[in-house]
Parts: structure tokens; sequence; C-alpha cells
């Protein structure tokens, strides 16, 4: 699934299915979030315990469901006009969504809370690792890790802004530009990752499943797979 900032979705493939460039061009569902630009700007989109949601400025939370977006906030909540950046989980009973100002609200299933945030720094995205807990990043190097009870800040001295952040095989990735290669990793100490690739290539978006890591940046696509970084080459830029 695909999300532009307008609300308009695309939709392609299934659980298990295989999609490759020649057989998605083209071929896809639109479907468009009703209202969005009224409210705001959508931010992100996850899957989430296998279900789709999707953030976005203007207090926008919502979670696909029987072909159309719902919304999970509406009108009925008294947070105030939130801008979210970002929302992420490990199911749909236990999710996060967290955006600016340094706002963090926490879903049990039922309902919305607003945790006791310790920043007030704008936060840029959250992943989760299996035991629930989470890892936060945003603004001027702030980097958080707890979960719903409690957040404290870690990552002292990493600076400017952590634009985003992800665990993979046990290792925590922030993209960070006080790294020489725009990713840091944490293995101890935070030190910056070693794409092993000629020329430095740009990062900003990380992504994964179980098996694959990817770091989309401006120019560049890169995967890491069996130990090693791997650069992508989009087959629209070949011709």
């Amino acid at each position: 699934m695909a999300l532009g900032r307008s609300g308009l979705t695309r939709i392609y493939g299934g659980v298990g299915k295989k999609i490759s460039f020649d057989e998605t061009v083209g071929i896809y569902d639109e479907i468009l979030i009703d209202g969005v630009l009224d409210r705001g700007v959508m931010s992100r989109v996850r899957s989430i315990g296998g279900e789709f949601f999707a953030c976005g400025w203007g207090s926008q939370i919502y979670k696909f469901q029987n072909g159309s977006w719902i919304d999970l906030l509406g009108d009925s909540h008294n947070f105030g006009r939130i801008a979210f950046l970002d929302i992420n989980g490990v199911s749909s009973d236990d999710m996060y969504a967290i955006g600016m100002d340094g706002v963090i609200l926490h879903f049990n299933g039922k309902i919305w809370s607003r945790l006791d945030s310790p920043t007030n720094i704008n936060l840029f995205a959250i992943d989760v690792m299996s035991d629930g807990s989470v890892f936060i990043c945003g603004a001027e190097g702030v980097l958080l890790y707890g979960d719903w009870r409690g957040l404290r800040f870690i990552g002292d001295g990493l600076g400017g802004n952590l634009w985003d952040v992800a665990i993979f095989e046990n290792k925590a990735y922030v993209v960070s530009p006080k790294s020489p290669t725009g990713l840091l990793e944490q293995d101890g100490v935070w030190s910056p990752v070693d794409f092993a690739i000629v020329d430095r290539p740009t990062t900003h978006r990380l992504c994964k499943n179980s098996d694959v890591f990817w770091s989309v940046g401006e120019y560049d696509l890169l995967k890491y797979v069996c130990g090693r970084w791997v650069r992508v080459i989009c087959p629209e830029n070949e011709k």
C-alpha cells in the first residue's frame, strides 16, 4: 500500500503474493480517504498486526477495513489538534501515534490515551520490538525508549534531527546527519553504518520485514540482506 499526502492510497498484492515491477505498473486499486485536506496532510501508513493504519495532521488516524478507511479518532477526543507524523505497534490493541510537540498517544484496542511525554520536541518516527517496547526518534537528537508505562531518553550526544528509527536483527538504527554515511547503528555504541558502496548513498526512511531491511533515500534504494548492503536500481532509471 502507498499513501499520498492528500489521502490517496494505492493498493496492490496480498498476503504471500510476490510483487515485481512489470506486474505492478498501472495495476492497483485507488481509494481516497475522505476529507483529508480539510484537516491536513497525511504523514504515514503502516501495516500493524496484518492491518493497515494511517496518520496525519489535524488529528487524523485511520484504519483500513472492508475496503474503506475508518476514522479512529473522530471529533470525540479531547487531545486538541495534533499533527501526527508516525504510527506503529505490535498489534491493533497495542499501538502508538506520535508527532509534533512531543505528542505520544497509545491505543489499547478500546481507547486512546495521551502519554506523559518526556519532551516537547517534534517526534518523527517510531519502531517497536516484539516485546512491545518502542524506540522513538525526533528533532535535536531526541531518542526515547520504553513503552506506554514510561519512556526515557537514550542516545546522548547523537545531535541533529533523527529522521527515522528501526530495529533489525537486534540492532537499533537511526537516520542521522551526524553520521558520515547518513545512518547510525547501535551495537554497544553508536557508529556509522558501513554500506561498503563506493558513492555515499542518500538515506531518509527505513523499513523492514523479517528478512530484509530497506533504506530509502532521495536518490538511492538499498537493502540489507545476508549481512551486506546492496544498491537496488529502479528499472525506470535505467531507461
